[in-house]
């Protein structure tokens, strides 16, 4: 079947395929060596793909880092969102008022859901190098941030309402204390040889800055 003939939505699938492909490939080689040492020729043998592909695809290796950026974004996001939903089911029944202990668990469990991954920390090294050195990236990477943050203020604070529990600072700067904290702590795991799955003592200074920074909402 040529590319005329085929079924509606086929080539945009196709397409959609080569570019999630190349982000895989790209950050396993940035991660490695980094985006300037790292060639296109690298990225695209590592998807299967030739540089025609990378250029259909991408205008140039910042913009693919960036698209990665995006991609791991949305994916960590999705998956909280999800793994926040099952606990907050299981351990609130409907109707009972949040207790300090119950919490605590809640906040425990959440960040067990946290998977330690060396190369995205790597890649994150890297973006910030990046933008340290060029103020076109920085402007962009500010921005970047930025967005991560919102978004997650977001889902926190839905997920803190859900129980009847609220920030005592603004959303967005509450999330960013805990994005510090969370970075520290997990930059100390990995320093200290740690494991894929940090320990309930790796996130102590985490888990007691969010409840910290909480607070029951006055009942109605």
């Amino acid at each position: 079947m040529s590319t005329a003939e085929q079924p509606p939505g086929a080539a945009l699938r196709s397409r959609e395929h080569t570019r999630e492909k190349l982000i895989d490939a790209a950050f396993e080689v940035f991660a490695e060596v980094g985006l300037n040492a790292a060639s296109v020729e690298q990225i695209t043998e590592r998807a299967g793909f030739t540089r025609g592909a990378f250029y259909s695809n991408f205008d140039s290796k910042v913009e693919l880092f960036f698209a990665i950026a995006d991609d791991k974004y949305t994916r960590a996001s999705e998956g909280l969102q999800s793994g926040v939903d099952a606990i907050l089911a299981e351990a609130l029944p409907a109707g009972h008022p949040i207790t300090a202990d119950a919490l605590e668990t809640i906040v425990t469990r959440v960040l067990g859901l946290t998977v330690v991954d060396s190369k995205l920390a790597l890649f994150e090294s890297e973006f910030e190098a990046l933008a340290l050195r060029d103020r076109d990236i920085a402007t962009r990477y500010a921005g970047h941030l930025r967005e991560v943050v919102a978004g997650l203020a977001g889902l926190l604070e839905g997920a803190l309402a859900r129980i009847g529990v609220r920030f005592l600072l603004p959303a967005e700067q509450a999330t960013r204390l805990l994005i510090t904290a969370y970075t520290a702590a997990m930059k100390t795991h990995l320093l200290s040889g740690g494991g894929d799955q940090p320990s309930v003592a790796d996130l102590a200074d985490v888990a007691a800055l969010a409840l910290v920074l909480t607070e029951r909402m006055p009942e109605r």
